[in-house]
């Protein structure tokens, strides 16, 4: 990234840390965590009835629409060097590159599911684990996120040009599958309805990208007193979240936190570069955590008792295993981008 494009944007790991961090607790004390039965025998602290940690999980659902809100402010500086240096936006580059690392993530921990016959996992029908059709769930995300990275400059071009329209009508679309999904009435494809969710968030990334909003939040962060506003905010939203779960207003939720999360970087000093580095391998760790956290050692990582104990564990083990993914997924990439250079 140029000095020109740094004074504009941020970069990626400034946010995408965090992403993976939301993401990773969400699947660890969520919704589909808390019916097994190794999570029942977890030390936690009980609040009407719930555990604490299953409560804090319920700010996480915003996990999706934050990573393709950041997504949406990522493609949006590709697509202004191709228009400004007239660069090319390589998204069949990623396109496949993405699908590289999937296959070898694929490839290494799928059969280990022979050795879990209670999961049911066919793999006579492995293209539906890989696109989250079924058994590995979290999964899911591929599909509309591939149709989005192919069809990101066009769709960031219409953006560009007719901003409100295009913002008023995918608000509306997304507001309109979500009343057909909550009266379980199902009259447009599963992928269709995934993406008119999706969408708002990739066009609120856009926006911050596009008219600088995040470059203003770094700059609030040189104030105390902006920083003190920006946690009460995450504060706030936690407690809705927990209040109110549902994720009718989810995208905008997470653009929020985007916001505060970029003035509140300052606190955690040099522990930041922690962050980065979560960051960096947050593709990996998105693919491979849940093999660990629910699929096929749920027993062993559940054992250690304490919530912040499993989920700094599941980070571990998670992030080891993509190091170890990169040893093989990079020398592979390196010839895959020098073959489309």
């Amino acid at each position: 990234m140029t000095k020109e494009h740094l004074n504009v944007y941020i970069q990626k790991e400034d946010s995408i840390g965090w992403a993976i961090l939301i993401m990773v607790y969400l699947h660890v004390f969520g919704a589909r965590a808390i019916d097994l039965p190794a999570y029942q025998s977890i030390h936690d602290v009980y609040i009407h009835g719930e555990l604490l940690s299953y409560i804090l999980s319920k700010f996480c659902s915003i996990c999706v629409h934050l990573y393709i809100l950041l997504s949406g402010y990522g493609f949006y500086i590709l697509y202004r060097r191709k228009v400004d240096q007239n660069a090319s936006m390589r998204r069949f580059q990623r396109f496949v590159t993405l699908i590289c690392k999937v296959a070898i993530i694929g490839c290494i921990f799928y059969p280990i599911s022979l050795l879990y016959p209670d999961l049911g996992w066919n793999l006579n029908h492995i293209y539906q684990l890989f696109l989250g059709y079924e058994g590995n769930y979290e999964w899911w995300f591929l599909r509309p996120y591939i149709i989005i990275l192919l069809f990101s400059f066009q769709i960031i071009s219409v953006f560009d040009k007719y901003p409100v329209r295009t913002s008023i009508i995918s608000i509306c679309l997304y507001f309109f599958v979500k009343l057909l999904i909550y009266n379980n009435i199902r009259v447009v494809p599963l992928i269709v309805e995934q993406l008119f969710i999706l969408l708002p968030a990739f066009f609120i990334g856009i926006s911050l990208a596009k008219w600088g909003f995040l470059v203003v939040a770094r700059r609030y962060s040189l104030r105390i007193r902006n920083i003190f506003i920006a946690w009460v905010v995450l504060l706030v939203l936690i407690i809705y979240k927990s209040i109110l779960p549902f994720g009718v207003i989810d995208f905008l939720i997470a653009g929020v936190f985007v916001f505060c999360a970029i003035i509140i970087r300052p606190c955690f000093g040099k522990n930041a570069g922690l962050l980065i580095k979560l960051g960096r391998e947050a593709t990996s760790i998105w693919l491979i955590h849940t093999f660990i956290a629910i699929y096929y050692w749920a027993d062993i990582i559940y054992s250690f008792r304490y919530p912040i104990i499993i989920y700094i564990a599941v980070l571990i083990c998670s992030y080891i295993c993509s190091k170890a993914i990169a040893v093989l997924y990079n020398p592979i990439r390196a010839k895959l981008v020098s073959l489309f250079a």
